[in-house]
């Protein structure tokens, strides 16, 4: 198979194919003369490569249900509004702390 042909069949871009073989994901025969590279592959390759990739999505699905029902996955939760009122009544006492007077512009 041709590098195209890798690509089409993995429904990838050539360029994907040549990562994967930088990676040693894929291996290939340069059959290529001087400068000219030319990439083949072997289909049971492939089909190797396939088989090494090919994920179980049944126990994902358990995760993703556990982690909608759990709202944020873990994470904590902040609440923005109230991190906002806190600044504002944190400046408002600075401000009072040091006398300056409420209004924006002095008179």
């Amino acid at each position: 198979m041709t590098m195209q042909e890798v690509a089409d069949f993995l429904n990838v871009s050539p360029r994907h194919v040549r990562n994967l073989m930088k990676a040693g994901e894929l291996s290939g025969v340069n059959i290529g003369i001087g400068d000219r590279v030319t990439w083949r592959f072997d289909p049971a390759e492939i089909s190797d490569f396939m088989e090494r990739r090919r994920q179980d999505l049944a126990p994902d699905r358990t995760v993703r249900r556990e982690r909608r029902r759990s709202g944020s996955g873990g994470y904590p939760v902040i609440d923005f509004a109230a991190l906002h009122v806190e600044k504002q009544s944190a400046r408002a006492r600075e401000k009072a702390a040091r006398g300056k007077k409420s209004g924006r512009y002095k008179r």
